[in-house]
């Protein structure tokens, strides 16, 4: 161990002590710091340029922060040490024990971000082959991604996963995707399956309605099983109807089926307006299926065709173009009486009885 003058940049002589080996200054102990001045070569010293206050060991110079470049190092265990590899020891994140670090600035990560797990199981890293700014979370190992918090009560709770085939509850019928007071704007789908509590309405107005195949007062028209649809009034413009006749209300002895032929009920006795026609009657109309017009709408009774094309109830053969009369109990046959009803469009050889479409002749 030397005792050694050594002039600084500012022309000022310093006292250090060398450790010298060999005539090779290995560390140099002074009580306080100060750069060499090289400009005389007598006094340099191989290995140094800096001297730190206290021990500084060779080639631990200012071009390397700090850092030994060769291989002269403390050997042994130390209690503590203020860095390591230059950096800070408070900026280092311990395995275990001690106290938890505290960052007070961001730290940052390389685009290859970090893993976590012995086999890195879990990857957080920037992808490269995107556009350079799309942030990945990834099981490289797994197929599955769990999330966890806690509950209202404070027990930790797995509300969903990311799997290999979507995003998946941890429990059926458990977990929600937005509440009453947090609502998605929308959502697009191929497709949807289960219960929406709107879709088992249609908003009218501000009011929702359910369909039916009958007609109820406040609902949806909805086609039956034959494909028909049912309603009380239909008002508009239609442009084209399957039965184009003029109707009128009249009150019936009975409900009869529609083509069923009716004539004026004669009897005093009876408070109805028509019954079922027979040969001898003078027909009035035919019980109408979808009168194109229907006069005296608001009345009770049933809507007789007057005028047009509507379906008769035939019993035997009719050919189209032939005359239909009323025979029985409101049917028709092509046997000649004076009670004409219309003139056959359609051809039937079915003897039975049968509803053919006819022009009305009453």
């Amino acid at each position: 161990m030397v005792t050694a003058t050594v002039k600084d940049t500012s022309n000022v002589n310093r006292t250090v002590i060398k450790a010298t080996v060999n005539d090779s200054v290995i560390y140099i102990i002074s009580d306080t710091e100060f750069t060499i001045d090289t400009t005389d070569s007598s006094n340099t010293i191989t290995g140094f340029d800096v001297i730190r206050q206290g021990l500084t060991l060779r080639n631990t110079t200012a071009s390397t922060t700090g850092v030994t470049s060769t291989s002269y190092r403390y050997h042994g265990t130390a209690t503590n040490a203020e860095k390591l590899g230059g950096v800070a020891a408070s900026n280092f994140i311990q395995s275990g024990g001690g106290s938890s670090p505290v960052f007070s600035t961001v730290v940052r990560f390389a685009d290859a971000g970090i893993t976590i797990g012995a086999a890195n199981d879990f990857a957080l890293f920037i992808d490269s082959t995107g556009s350079g700014d799309e942030a990945v979370a990834q099981n490289t190992v797994g197929q599955k991604i769990r999330f966890k918090v806690q509950s209202a009560g404070g027990v930790a709770t797995e509300p969903m996963h990311v799997s290999s085939v979507g995003l998946i509850p941890t429990t059926t019928t458990t977990y929600d995707i937005g509440d009453t007071n947090y609502k998605w704007r929308a959502m697009y789908a191929t497709n949807f399956y289960g219960l929406a509590t709107n879709a088992q309405y249609l908003q009218v107005g501000a009011n929702y309605r359910t369909g039916d195949t009958s007609p109820t007062n406040n609902t949806v028209a909805v086609r039956d099983a034959s494909g028909n649809l049912s309603a009380n009034i239909f008002n508009g413009i239609s442009t084209s109807a399957k039965y184009a006749d003029l109707a009128e209300n009249y009150t019936t002895d009975q409900e009869y089926a529609i083509g069923t032929v009716v004539a004026v009920d004669y009897s005093d006795e009876h408070d109805h307006e028509v019954t079922c026609a027979k040969a001898s009657s003078m027909p009035v109309g035919v019980v109408s299926a979808e009168p194109a017009y229907l006069m005296n709408s608001e009345c009770d009774g049933q809507a007789i065709g007057l005028k047009g094309r509507v379906p008769v109830r035939v019993k035997g053969a009719v050919k189209k173009g032939q005359a239909v009369y009323a025979w029985e109990d409101g049917v028709c046959s092509t046997i000649e009486t004076s009670a004409m009803v219309g003139i056959a469009l359609e051809t039937s050889t079915d003897d039975s009885e049968k509803l053919i479409e006819c022009v009305l002749k009453v």
